[in-house]
């Protein structure tokens, strides 16, 4: 067995937890995209350079080390206490409580308000115009890619399930399935596995429509980097702190991403970025939490997978509902959107999860897997 984390490293990964699953909100209300279907959105060329890069800053660099920072922490966690078949199974049987249950109980969830789009009250808080497509076929595949799912949408680079944001989930569970292969290969040739998968990554993102396989190799490299950690019985603060120069490269790698870099040169800065900042991310959170700068807080820590799994239900609603009540054709309105629905959304999750967890607990803990 091997020692247990240090009171240091558990309370960094608790406290990233909150503003991590927050970087993800941001990511999904980005109002430089054309997929929001939100009024005042989209139309990037009629936003000034310094609007562009704000927004980028926020939706498209800070955030993006989110879910590859998650797969490390899984992979960490998963492996720090060694790995033997019979832990494996008893891992695995775990892993349907607080994975495949909540899963599938959130993609249901949306699944049922997505076919609120038929009701005449609800049709314009909806953007959706496919026919609805009920067959057996259909509504399993919302569990994997909601493209082929019951109201189909045109496939895009990645493939997701009906709540998409949990594609993270999902694929965080094939790991599991396939952690005795990571084992074998960390066993094998330990650090080197974790570089070749980095390089696969690397390579498959500067290749356009490269569909589920960026997913999976993200997910691959990233939980492998963790799991080397905790098979080697490595303290996950202590080392990256071994590597403190990379953190404190990231700012000026962060403002490079911002400016976004066309082609293959960009692809490479952002991805490299990534890396950069869960560095940064883990060695600040430490620094902070080691000075008394910041405290965890449990109850924002135990709340953010709900909020994670809850805000790509929430966010769109909220944001067409404030633009049919109020509306202004201003880059200050845009602005004042692009925050206060991400924030709003947040509370308002925060809200029933509190709600959830004082008046049903057990309909709670369902949801959030037991966190």
């Amino acid at each position: 067995m091997k020692e247990k984390i240090s009171s240091l490293t558990s309370s960094t990964i608790s406290a990233l937890r909150f503003p991590l699953t927050v970087g993800v909100v941001f990511i999904h209300f980005n109002v430089l995209s054309d997929n929001l279907a939100v009024r005042g959105t989209g139309n990037a060329e009629h936003f000034p350079t310094w609007l562009v890069c704000m927004f980028n800053l926020f939706s498209e660099v800070l955030p993006r080390i989110a879910v590859p920072l998650f797969f490390i922490i899984s992979g960490y966690l998963f492996f720090r206490s060694g790995f033997m078949i019979r832990t494996y199974t008893d891992k695995l049987r775990r892993r349907v409580r607080t994975l495949l249950v909540p899963y599938i109980l959130w993609n249901l969830l949306y699944l049922i308000r997505t076919a609120f789009r038929d009701i005449p009250a609800f049709s314009g808080l909806s953007h959706d115009t496919a026919q609805a497509n009920w067959s057996l076929s259909a509504v399993l595949a919302c569990f994997w890619d909601k493209s082929r799912g019951v109201f189909p949408v045109p496939a895009s680079s990645y493939i997701y399930p009906q709540d998409f944001p949990l594609w993270y989930v999902r694929d965080l569970m094939v790991m599991v399935v396939l952690a005795p292969v990571f084992y074998w290969m960390l066993k094998k040739v330990g650090w080197l596995a974790v570089v070749v998968l980095g390089m696969v990554w690397l390579a498959l993102h500067s290749i356009c429509n490269i569909t589920y396989w960026g997913q999976f190799f993200t997910a691959a490299f990233f939980f492998s980097w963790g799991a080397c950690y905790g098979l080697k019985g490595m303290d996950l603060v202590a080392s990256m702190r071994h590597r403190t120069w990379i953190a404190l490269l990231y700012p000026l790698w962060a403002v490079a991403d911002m400016l976004k870099v066309e082609g293959i040169y960009g692809i490479y800065i952002h991805n490299i970025g990534i890396i950069f900042g869960i560095f940064s991310a883990v060695v600040l959170t430490a620094y902070l939490l080691e000075r008394g700068v910041i405290r965890v807080n449990k109850f924002l820590s135990d709340g953010s997978f709900f909020l994670y799994a809850l805000h790509a239900l929430l966010m769109l609603v909220l944001a067409r509902c404030i633009t049919k009540v109020f509306f202004v054709d201003s880059l200050f309105y845009t602005v004042a959107l692009y925050f206060i629905v991400p924030c709003l959304t947040t509370a308002v999750s925060f809200g029933l999860y509190e709600l959830l967890r004082r008046y049903t607990p057990r309909i709670c803990a369902v949801l959030t897997g037991g966190r």
